[in-house]
């Protein structure tokens, strides 16, 4: 009997890596790092509330192809300062290039994940598809061993 499926595609975040406790872990290691307790950020949990509201509509924008990556990574970030009263580009790009370099470091896989792949690995072509930075994608999948089960990385533009 011939195998009826050669390939299976994974999303990365959210379906093997862990992105909302990565998340969690990055925004506490920013608000130590830029010290915005002193500079009238209540708390890490207002600071991440306000960043995910316009990093989601910013992130639409980027999918639509109407925002660069560049101007994405510092632009959540400045836009979520100003809610506090913080007007400061060069703190906004300081957190935003932080953010992309710690992120993929701070390894949060759910349950099993390496596991499941083991599995799944010798029977089946693995692949992942994504539509986050590819620099971003790369790292987590080298940091947390998960590389070795995947031919291919795909970047998807636009939302499915």
């Amino acid at each position: 009997m011939q195998k009826r499926y050669k390939h299976i595609f994974f999303d990365l975040d959210r379906t093997l890596w862990d992105f909302d406790a990565s998340a969690e872990e990055a925004f506490s290691k920013i608000y130590e790092k830029f010290d915005l307790k002193s500079r009238g950020v209540e708390s890490v949990e207002k600071f991440k509330q306000y960043y995910t509201l316009h990093n989601e509509f910013l992130w639409s924008l980027y999918r639509e192809g109407r925002l660069q990556k560049e101007v994405l990574r510092s632009l959540r970030f400045r836009k979520t300062l100003e809610d506090f009263g913080i007007k400061d580009e060069k703190l906004a790009e300081d957190i935003g290039n932080y953010y992309v370099e710690i992120s993929p470091l701070l390894v949060h896989l759910f349950p099993n994940a390496i596991e499941t792949l083991e599995y799944l690995h010798p029977k089946y072509e693995l692949h992942i598809i994504t539509n986050g930075f590819s620099e971003v994608q790369f790292a987590k999948l080298k940091v947390s061993g998960m590389k070795k089960y995947f031919r291919r990385l795909s970047l998807r533009k636009k939302p499915v």
